[in-house]
């Protein structure tokens, strides 16, 4: 007897209701609630993709316990979900990084992590093919790396904590950091970052790199290196 899809569960916003009917389909998971944060929006987001809501993400964790949990709405990830999350069952994933305190997010960085972000170019498959060549080529001494998206796909957030990872893989830790960001607003919050952003960074022996951010294009996710 074949064994039934793996389910599904997601705390979307609901302009993310196709791109979620898209992901299932390719993951081939069984999409069978979701929630958002905007109650008013939950009733349609249901219609809309045909499956059962709730209305706590909370509750929607535990409930769901046999179910891949995937947080996508921005912000939506904090730190007081972390030990909810940490108890279930199954996986939970996260296409938003983590938000709280500078405190906060400190000491939650001690422990182990509560749900997975994904997707990070360092685990992608290309990346791990690639890695041997690199290591051939010898050490990076400079990088470009670009990674954007649409205001649906992620957040500039989401972006640059991606291309931060991706390039402490190859560098370390940077000495400098120059940030530039193009938006409608300055957020006193990095997990509020939309908009375009570039980013130099200086390492230790002169290594460089910049980074190209946005969230206002379409999916894309590249980096340039030269070896000694």
């Amino acid at each position: 007897m074949a064994e039934g899809k793996t389910q599904l569960v997601a705390w979307v916003a609901p302009e993310q209701a196709e791109l979620v009917k898209k992901v299932a389909k390719l993951a081939k998971l069984k999409l069978v609630a979701v929630g958002t944060t905007n109650q008013s929006d939950l009733p349609e987001l249901g219609n809309t993709l045909k499956v059962a809501t709730c209305s706590d993400i909370r509750t929607l964790a535990t409930t769901h316990d046999d179910a891949i949990l995937w947080i996508a709405e921005p912000q939506s990830y904090e730190v007081s979900l972390c030990e909810v999350l940490r108890r279930r069952t199954t996986q939970t994933v996260t296409t938003t990084p983590l938000s709280g305190s500078m405190d906060e997010l400190v000491e939650e960085a001690g422990k182990t992590p509560a749900a997975k972000f994904i997707p990070l170019m360092r685990r992608s498959a290309s990346y791990g093919e690639a890695t041997d060549d690199i290591e051939q080529f010898g050490l990076a001494i400079s990088a470009q790396c670009t990674m954007t998206c649409s205001s649906i796909e992620g957040t500039l957030w989401s972006r640059l904590f991606d291309a931060m990872d991706f390039i402490n893989g190859l560098f370390g830790t940077p000495e400098l950091v120059q940030a530039f960001l193009h938006s409608s607003n300055i957020p006193e919050e990095p997990s509020d970052l939309r908009g375009h952003m570039t980013v130099n960074l200086q390492f230790q022996k002169q290594r460089v790199a910049t980074m190209l951010l946005s969230d206002q294009s379409t999916w894309k996710r590249e980096t340039l290196m030269i070896s000694e």
